[in-house]
């Protein structure tokens, strides 16, 4: 009993710290001491019944806590998506805690009473009611419902005499006998039904507002600012004012102190919400808003959920935060990140050019009270209601912003003040310095309030916050000394002396004109550098600290090859190799079971067991180590002097006689023959007590041992033919011969003895004293006589040849090896001995090494984190928490289908069914299958799977076996599905997950069997199946029988019915039977949308739906494209029970912070499919490894990132759960649980010496797909209320570290992306306006303007965009692998395009973040993990990114090539215009160059078969339709279905927009650069004899009267049919265009251009095609809803678009011709083997039948009828996880 209460104590400390934390929060008790009833119904009743039960029993304070548990469990089981919001929750529970109802039924009776918790505790007979009610119900569903449907059972029917009655129905059933012990269990549950009266009165209205609010709306596209999300229900019931009110409208006062009278039971109001033909107060329904719930005056007996769910909408949730999209919300949440860079540019800016000015440096100051004043405006701003939204939360956060505001306000206006009176001298300021002394003291306060105000509830320990100062110290300083040095020193004459530049004078004077505008065009790059440039400093030295942490504390890099793996085996001392083997074993055979070495492979991996036979122990060890120790050891340590020195390192030491492997195999041959009789058990002592010199005397000696081993080598052999099989007289004629030269081979080794005997007399020569002799020498001599005596013996004896004939003949002496002679133990280990000297002697250390890289990664890894100081003492299994294993899925495939079209029909499915599937044989267009790809990227691997598929095989020959042959009718069909499960164990499919997630279940039990034997008097089943019950309470996944828990729907009245359901499959049982339900659970209805339970994000639901049949303490959340090996299961019992039970076990109550999250690494299994693959695990590597490292420590910024995490289940099921699930908002579910934690104080630890595998996207656009979702997702993070709050709440070095970890990256990958284009458009700027050269006002002399810039910008972006995450991964290939892996993997990843791919990668995450940030609109996007061999279409690619990334590259392009062909520079003194030199051009664009070629280049590289010849006419004829409004099949679109798909959110065609005034306004300022530029080409118009404007004028007044005169002659022609005429027509006006380009260039008259002409029309060009992007950006986001507006903006775009694709076109085109460039392109993707085969299958003209049919020519005709389908396109299968 002590142990039991101990127990329910620490449960109960466990989950109710959240209740007594929110109780406390909300001024509510946790439990009513006394029910305090102002009116009540039968007041004596209700006291004598409560005096009766005082009197009768004196509660214990355990079983309070056991009563509470079970309601709370009661209340969490069916509170279905209300689990997301654990203080809504509570605040039910509280109801129900303190109801009357609870307080009359539920208190706890007289310990003898049935009902009592000490009764069924005591009462063995209540133990398994549960269970026993579960298999009633299964066993007689059928039954049951028959029985419920008659009696008309509701849930809130409490009739008794209804029980009888149902009893009486179901034993007419027949299958139920009336005196039955089940009978009344039954009864009960036909009469009552499944008890959901509480999920129908108080769940449901909650759902249906949620589903209203979440689903609905959330499905409708309205902004997560305009409804009321799971975070806002939740915080509802969090404030006190909220929660008080709807108490008392419960019939609860919440008075002083917390103080409790109820004028009614709450439970029974809580029920009453929703009863239709109440009045309150005398007032109707319609009014209820207005009053308070009564629900003794309820005339009626019907109720409605949508009356209750009005009621929680009016009185109960609020909008308690307003998510708005703007930037505001961004500054407001970072605003000490951006005021630092801010305030950092202010004090440069003054140190540069006012460091004399006391008053500048002053002015700090008030730019700090500045940019405070704009946080609270944008406070104010962002978190007002929305003009139709819901209601915010009282008037507290408008309120607190105002008073904000007016108080910064006030403070910015004395600050001000201030400063004015000290200039001017007034008053006192003229004889005190007081503005400096406020100044000082206001600067002051700012460091006292930001060191003191932002640790208190968020703090880290002082260890930590000193190392993450440090940390900082040296990003901050290393960013200060670049800002200084490499950007600001450079702008100091560059600014002066362009703000003397006079360009574009406004008046006479000269004193209005553009200079500032040129000046802030300069300033503008340093001040984004200065913005971004902190990332690449993060960036190095987190490089920095991780490589020392990594060295320093987790050893890493001790193991990383197998030559270590080898070495490790030395070192360690022999005893511990006993228990390790079988580990060791264990590991080896699974990398076998999965076909990742081969059975050689296998051979010399394990450890060898001997079964000896008793008293044999004496001369040998039943353990022998793997082969890899002694391989290729025993010629080298024979064959020099260097034996001596290699013996003293071998790993048993001084018990080796001779050392090393030629040691060991001395004791392996004397027990051998001692086994085999030919020495006694004296002799085989005296060999082994003989110890010969460590090298060779002499050449003799020498010579003498490597005859000895070659002997040794014969022996074996002939051992070998021995014991082989003798079917006839020849093979027993070869046996004899054998016994025979056995002799000559025993006669070799007696003759080596003797030389070895020799050399040890001559060097110890003195003989013992006698037997007790102490000197070693001596002992020596006396072994060396003794075996010479010994030999002297057996040359009389065995070594005789005719006594040897007579033993081998006569006596028989070998019978007992032959093969026909009985099994037997010795038998068994002189074959396993003589096969692990065989190995010894014949493996090379090379051929001991498996050759497969995934195999070396598992055992060098396994290794290498053997030796991590961090991994703990395992737990006894006993003692380790329990843990569940979840893994959602959704649609995704099990496992590979051999032939699709065969297992359409094999189900009876029509054959289009087929299309979805992944199949391994069908072909695509260019005959590739998945089959091919993995035979050519996995053949080690696939011969080990015919390997060990040896028997099964027919005596086929393996390398003509083919997929074909595992088909209906092949002659491998039989095994088709080990080739099935050998294909899923090398994608990424659920098969491959299952297999490694039951490898925890195969390690707990290898585990168990070592720490507990099998105890001699238990039987092998018995001792099983402890074993297996034991596994099963530590760990669930996958039981013997599946157990999958799922959403199930039936059609019921009323609507679609949905329950959560735990199925298990029975053996021979089909899953459709209601008895292999285990667990099921009714949900509210959804009458909103068809997404049933389904409100938000579909993972998250499904999550939420399933953890309430995960019952361990330790919950792990895996993606179904995730891997395991037992190599890695085996540790991680540490993980848990070391971190998570050191915190969240404490007795009796928790006043530290739990441990909430145990993070560890992942590898990356599909770095080997291509070089994408490859570019992609590089990057999840660096951030799985150094990065989170860095991020646990010394930031404290990791939260949860990985799936392989371990959530503390007893922490998060009271806190909202492993995610959150609103729609539309929480896309990055799992980012946003780390988030909820952390505020609510749980701790997250990583650990490294653990890794699970990790399939990452193997394709262009999966990964660019996923790219863009969780960009997308960190703009949502901007906009939460969770980051918000923890970047208010974390220390100023902290918050650096979460913003550059975080959503900052994005944040700066946007800047960087902007910074590109402003590099260019500066320079641009100022060649226009002839500003690149400027006078110094210092020296008086020319300067460039642009100094330094070139260097600031392009180093800068040019790191961060490519070559930032190349750092820290090399750093991390260092680490672990040495140099020479780092190098080899980074040149070959350069060469096969990864600056290219990762440049793409920061515009996909750029584009995609602000996009969301601006418009929202971030959805789950399926990626698709499949092999990306498919090439797609240009409409494909071109629909994907021209807007997002071909636009930005194609416009920087343009950009340069302008600046290349008017590139000037004017003398400032108003000189001849000078050409810059080609390496100065070189110098200032290079970055730019790289940036765009590689953004145009990497869609089509990473594209298979782009530079096929045949392939880019198919996607040129293919996008000429597409741009003709012709459906795409691939693209799935027309252009002008894709350009609206495109421009919808921008014109508001959802009305989802929160300010649509501030977009438009957003959207006209962006064209504000390209206006400049069009002012500055006009100003620029130079050597002209009339105004430049006239000439502007003029020139583009014709060009834009010949486009227009063409577009009517062409809508003329056109609309008349004249389709001819029109063609000759536009053959005529673009050879007049290129006729007049000629003239212009020729025969311009000098007055018009003085010999500059083509300048002059290059720059008119230009400012016309400015004009018009200015005019299309005004139109787009000025005009959204005029019709004319639309149709030139569509018209421009599709212009631009012919335009590029026909530039694009050209270029493919130009590199098809070159075939070496489609060649080169398969190898560098894929490799050389799969790159011959696309050779051969375009051969082949990709026919499908024909090369189908050569593979398989000996099928059935039949089954190639099933298997030749029309093919379409499959598909895409969504990845999303449910």
């Amino acid at each position: 009993m002590d142990r039991f209460a101990r127990a329910v104590h620490r449960l109960h400390a466990a989950i109710f710290q959240g209740y007594r934390d929110w109780c406390s929060h909300v001024g509510l008790p946790l439990r009513i001491p006394e029910l305090k009833l102002a009116k009540i119904h039968r007041p004596h009743t209700i006291q004598a019944r409560w005096k009766i039960l005082h009197r009768v029993t004196v509660v214990s304070e355990w079983e309070y806590g056991l009563e509470e548990l079970a309601m709370y469990f009661l209340v969490y089981s069916e509170a279905a998506n209300l689990r997301h919001t654990p203080e809504c929750l509570w605040f039910v529970f509280w109801i129900c805690r303190n109801s009357f109802h609870r307080w009359n039924g539920a208190s706890c009776p007289n310990p003898m009473h049935p009902s009592s918790p000490i009764f069924a505790y005591e009462h063995l007979k209540h133990a398994d009611v549960i269970q026993r009610n579960i298999s009633l119900r299964n066993r007689h569903h059928a039954e049951l419902m028959a029985a419920m449907a008659a009696l008309g059972t509701t849930p809130d029917l409490v009739d008794e005499t209804r029980e009888s009655m149902a009893l009486t129905a179901l034993v007419h059933t027949g299958s139920i006998q009336p005196d039955s012990p089940d009978g009344a269990a039954l009864a009960d549950m036909a009469a009552h039904g499944d008890a959901g009266y509480f999920l129908d009165r108080v769940v449901s209205p909650i759902f249906a507002f949620l589903a209203v609010h979440v689903d609905r709306m959330g499905t409708d596209g309205v902004e997560i600012a305009h409804r009321i999300a799971y975070d806002d229900v939740n915080e509802s019931l969090c404030r006190r004012n909220i929660v008080a009110q709807a108490l008392l409208r419960l019939g609860v006062r919440v008075g002083p102190g917390g103080s409790i009278a109820m004028s009614r039971d709450p439970y029974d109001a809580l029920l009453g919400i929703g009863r239709v033909q109440i009045s309150v107060e005398g007032q109707p329904i319609a009014k209820l808003a207005a009053g308070r719930l009564d629900t003794e005056g309820m005339g009626g007996v019907g109720w409605n959920v949508e009356v209750a769910r009005d009621w929680w909408g009016a009185f109960v949730f609020r909008k308690t935060f307003v998510e708005r999209r703007s930037i505001f919300t961004m500054y407001r949440a970072f605003y000490r990140v951006w005021a630092f860079i801010l305030l950092e540019f202010h004090l440069m800016a003054v140190l540069t050019w006012g460091r004399d000015n006391y008053y500048a440096i002053s002015s700090l100051a008030m730019s700090h009270a500045l940019l405070s004043f704009l946080e609270q405006v944008a406070a104010f701003w962002t978190q007002r209601a929305s003009v139709g939204g819901p209601r915010v939360a009282g008037g507290a956060i408008s309120g607190r912003a105002a008073l904000g505001v007016l108080q910064w306000l006030a403070i910015l206006c004395v600050m001000a003040l201030l400063m004015a009176a000290q200039v001017i001298g007034w008053w006192v300021f003229g004889e005190y310095h007081i503005w400096w002394w406020a100044a000082a003291g206001y600067g002051g306060l700012v460091v006292a309030q930001a060191l003191l105000s932002t640790r208190p509830g968020h703090a880290v320990s002082w260890g930590t916050w000193l190392s993450n100062v440090v940390f900082w110290a040296l990003v901050l300083g290393m960013k200060g000394a670049f800002d200084w040095y490499a950007v600001f020193r450079t702008l100091d004459t560059s600014i002066l002396g362009l703000w003397n530049r006079g360009w574009l004078p406004l008046s006479s004077d000269g004193r209005l004109d553009g200079d500032l505008v040129l000046c802030i065009a300069r300033a503008l790059p340093a001040l984004v550098i200065m913005a971004t440039d902190a990332q690449v400093f993060y960036y190095l030295v987190t490089a920095l600290f991780g490589w020392v942490k990594g060295l320093v504390q987790l050893n890493l890099g001790a193991v990383t090859g197998f030559q270590e793996v080898v070495a490790t085996f030395h070192k360690a001392p022999a005893q511990c190799w006993v228990l390790f083997s079988d580990v060791w074993n264990e590991v080896v055979a699974e990398l076998r079971e999965v076909d990742l070495i081969s059975n050689a492979e296998r051979d010399n991996l394990v450890f060898v067991h001997l079964d000896l036979e008793p008293g044999v122990e004496a001369v040998s060890r039943a353990l022998e180590v793997p082969g890899i120790n002694s391989a290729q050891k025993v010629g080298r340590e024979v064959g020099g002097g260097g034996v001596g020195r290699r013996a003293r390192a071998c790993w048993w030491g001084a018990e080796c006689p001779a050392g090393g492997a030629w040691g060991r195999m001395r004791i392996l041959i004397v027990w051998l023959v001692l086994q085999l009789r030919i020495v006694d058990r004296e002799q085989s002592n005296v060999l082994l007590d003989f110890k010969p010199l460590e090298g060779p005397l002499d050449l003799e000696q020498r010579t003498a041992r490597r005859s000895a081993v070659a002997a040794v080598g014969e022996l074996l052999k002939l051992l070998k033919t021995i014991m082989a099989k003798a079917p006839d007289d020849a093979a027993l004629r070869t046996r004899w011969e054998a016994s025979q030269k056995m002799h000559g081979c025993l006669v070799k080794l007696a003759a080596a003895l003797r030389i070895e005997i020799k050399a040890v007399l001559r060097v110890h020569s003195r003989s013992a004293r006698g037997p007790d002799e102490k000197d070693s020498s001596r002992r020596t001599h006396s072994a060396a006589v003794a075996l010479d005596r010994a030999l002297d013996a057996l040359s009389a004896g065995l070594l005789d040849f005719w006594r040897w004939c007579e033993f081998v003949g006569e006596a028989a002496g070998l019978a007992t090896l032959h093969a026909d002679a009985p099994d037997s133990a010795a038998r068994r280990c002189v074959a396993a001995v003589a096969r692990q000297l065989e190995r010894m002697l014949d493996t090379s250390a090379k051929g001991a090494q498996p050759r497969g890289d995934e195999a070396l990664r598992v055992l060098t890894g396994f290794m290498s984190s053997l030796r991590n100081p961090t991994l703990a003492r395992p737990p006894a299994v006993e003692d380790m928490l329990s843990w569940n294993v979840l893994t959602p899925h959704y649609e995704e495939d099990v496992m590979y289908a051999l032939n699709a079209a065969s297992v359409a029909r094999h189900f009876d499915l029509q054959p289009s069914a087929a299309t979805g599937m992944a199949d391994l044989v069908r072909e695509n267009e260019d005959g590739l299958s998945v089959m091919q790809w993995l035979k050519s990227a996995y053949a080690r691997e696939w011969d080990h799977l015919l390997e060990r598929l040896g028997p099964a095989l027919n005596g086929l020959e393996p390398r003509h076996i083919t997929a074909a042959d595992f088909d209906v009718g092949g002659p491998l069909h039989a095994v088709q599905v080990q080739l099935l499960l050998w294909a899923s164990y090398r994608g990424q499919l659920l098969a491959r997950t299952v297999r490694g997630m039951m490898a925890y279940e195969r390690g707990l039990a290898l585990v168990a069997r070592l720490e507990s034997p099998r105890p001699p008097r238990l039987s092998e089943v018995a001792y099983e199946a402890r074993l297996k019950d034991l596994v099963s309470s530590k760990f669930t996944y996958v039981y013997p029988g599946l157990r999958v828990a799922t959403i199930d729907s039936a059609v019921a009245e009323g609507g679609a019915r949905q329950c959560a359901v735990l199925v298990r499959a029975n053996v021979g049982t089909v899953v459709t039977d209601p008895r292999s339900v285990h667990e099921l659970i009714r949900l509210p209805q959804n009458r909103e949308t068809t997404h049933g339970v389904i409100l938000g994000e579909g993972k998250p639901e499904n999550q939420n739906s399933a953890i309430i049949f995960c019952f361990g303490e330790v919950l792990q959340a895996i993606d179904m494209n995730q891997d395991n090996y037992l190599a890695e299961a085996l540790k991680t019992p540490v993980t848990p029970h070391g971190t998570i039970n050191k915190y969240e076990r404490p007795f009796p109550d928790m006043g530290h912070s739990p441990v909430v999250l145990v993070g560890f690494r992942e590898w990356v299994f599909s770095q080997d499919s291509g070089a994408l693959a490859s570019f992609a695990a590089a990057t999840e590597f660096s951030f799985g490894s150094v990065v989170q490292r860095v991020m646990t420590w010394p930031g404290a910024v990791r939260f949860h990132y990985g799936h392989p995490d371990m959530w503390n289940k007893l922490f998060v099921m009271t806190r909202g759960g492993v995610s959150k699930a609103t729609r539309g908002f929480h896309i990055s579910e799992d980012v946003f649980a780390g988030y909820n934690h952390t505020l609510r104080g749980g701790k997250t630890k990583f650990k490294e010496y653990i890794s699970v595998g990790k399939g990452r996207d193997m394709g262009f656009d999966s990964i660019n797909s996923f790219e863009s979702k969780v960009s997308g997702g960190n703009g949502e993070q901007a906009m939460s209320r969770d980051l918000f709050r923890m970047c208010s709440r974390f220390d100023f070095f902290r918050l650096m570290a979460f913003y550059h970890s975080g959503t900052g990256f994005f944040i700066n990958s946007f800047l960087i992306m902007t910074l590109v284009y402003l590099n260019i458009w500066v320079i641009l700027v100022l060649a226009l306006t002839n500003s690149m050269l400027v006078v110094d006002p210092y020296t008086l002399t020319v300067i460039n303007a642009l100094t330094g810039q070139a260097v600031a910008v392009s180093v800068n972006q040019a790191v961060q965009l490519g070559m930032l995450s190349i750092i820290v991964f090399a750093v991390e290939l260092l680490l672990e692998y040495g140099i020479v892996k780092m190098l080899g993997t980074l040149l070959v990843q350069f060469v096969q395009g990864s600056l290219a791919f990762f440049t793409f990668r920061a515009r996909t995450s750029a584009y995609y973040f602000m996009s969301d940030v601006q418009y929202g609109g971030a959805k789950y996007i399926p990626t698709g993990r499949g092999y990306a061999i498919k090439h797609s279409s240009f409409v494909k690619v071109y629909s994907s990114y021209a807007r997002s990334h071909l636009y930005f590259a194609a416009e920087l392009v343009y950009l340069l090539v302008l600046l290349a062909l008017i590139d000037t520079t004017a003398s400032p003194g108003g000189g001849a215009s000078l050409p810059l030199a080609m390496q100065d051009y070189g110098a200032l664009t290079w970055s730019t160059w790289l940036v765009a070629v590689c953004i145009l280049w990497s869609p089509f590289w990473f594209n298979p078969q782009t530079f096929q010849l045949e392939r880019c006419k198919d996607d040129f004829e293919a996008w000429i339709l597409w741009m003709t409004d012709v459906i795409d099949s691939e693209a799935g679109s027309t252009w002008y279905s894709w350009n609206k798909s495109n421009l919808e959110r921008i014109r508001n065609e959802k009305m989802s927009l929160n300010n649509p005034m501030a977009t438009s306004l957003r959207g006209i300022a962006g064209a504000l650069p390209t206006a400049v530029l069009a002012l500055a080409a006009i100003s620029t118009l130079t050597n002209t004899s009339i105004n430049r404007w006239v000439i502007f004028g003029i020139a583009s007044g014709g060009f834009w009267t010949f486009i227009l005169v063409v577009w009517v002659v062409r809508r003329v022609l056109l609309s008349n049919y004249y389709y001819r005429l029109w063609r000759a027509m536009r053959t005529f006006c673009f050879l007049a265009a290129i006729a007049f380009l000629v003239c212009c260039v020729i025969f311009i008259p000098g007055g018009f251009s003085a010999g500059v002409g083509v300048k002059n029309l290059i720059i008119i060009i230009f400012a016309n095609m400015s004009a018009v992007s200015v005019a299309t950006q005004i139109l787009l986001y000025g005009c959204r809803d005029s019709i004319m507006a639309r149709h030139i903006v569509d018209a421009s775009y599709r212009t631009l678009d012919w335009i590029l694709g026909y530039i694009f076109f050209s270029f493919l085109f130009l590199l098809s011709f070159i075939q070496v460039v489609d060649m080169l392109q398969g190898a560098m993707l894929y490799n050389m083997k799969f790159a011959k085969a696309l050779q051969r299958s375009r051969l082949m003209e990709s026919n499908f039948l024909p090369s189908y049919v050569d593979r398989a020519m000996e099928r059935l005709s039949h089954t190639l009828q099933e298997e030749i389908v029309v093919k379409t396109p499959p598909r895409p299968k969504p990845t999303k996880g449910i």
